[in-house]
């Protein structure tokens, strides 16, 4: 996951490089919305006073967009969201015991999709692929609603923190999928789960 997440940041900011760069787009200076003026102090204190105020904004918009998906999810837009994006993981290969949960972490956060897919990898008898699959994908692509509102907050702009993080992740978990469809349960193993899933494979296997 280490690898998925950083390899695919540093490759999606490389090819958004590239396409801003020669198409001319967006060249211009980030607007930061909350950007608080620099003031001109030496005084540790103030400084450390400054700092601590500026966390303090920072809880204070974070709970604040924690407040919104919570209006969101009251509103049912975020069920509409869940219901354009289900039959595009369909496509690309992720069962659909896991949908659910892997749309969950897509909107709400890897935090809220990761425990329940660990939930539900205990109480039910999930295709660990399936499981494999719905965290990559969410490692990829999560909070797509707080990080996209917080992200353009700080300066981003929608079409590189949104529709293409969500196209390229799309994109390479679909590539995943097909390409490890095709590996043995006991290579899937040894090379994406854990080494006790390893293990436990091997003795099955073995028997």
């Amino acid at each position: 996951m280490f690898i998925f997440r950083f390899g695919f940041a540093f490759l999606m900011g490389f090819i958004l490089n590239l396409i801003y760069n020669g198409s001319d787009i967006l060249q211009e200076p980030s607007v930061i919305s909350w950007k608080k003026p620099i003031e001109d102090t030496t005084s540790i204190p103030m400084w450390a006073l400054g700092e601590l105020k500026n966390y303090g904004i920072i809880l204070v918009f974070i709970f604040s967009l924690l407040f919104l998906i919570k209006i969101l999810k009251l509103l049912g837009i975020i069920e509409l969201i869940s219901r354009g994006l289900s039959p595009l993981l369909r496509i690309m290969g992720i069962g659909s015991e896991v949908t659910t949960i892997a749309i969950i972490g897509l909107t709400l956060g890897v935090v809220y999709g990761g425990a329940l897919i660990i939930n539900e990898s205990k109480n039910h008898q999930i295709n660990k692929r399936d499981i494999f699959y719905s965290l990559a994908l969410m490692g990829l692509c999560h909070s797509l609603i707080e990080d996209t509102i917080l992200m353009m907050a700080l300066g981003g702009h929608y079409s590189g923190i949104l529709l293409a993080r969500i196209l390229f992740s799309f994109i390479f978990i679909w590539l995943l999928v097909r390409y490890t469809k095709k590996m043995s349960d006991f290579k899937f193993s040894k090379y994406f789960l854990s080494k006790e899933n390893h293990k436990l494979l091997s003795l099955k296997t073995k028997k």
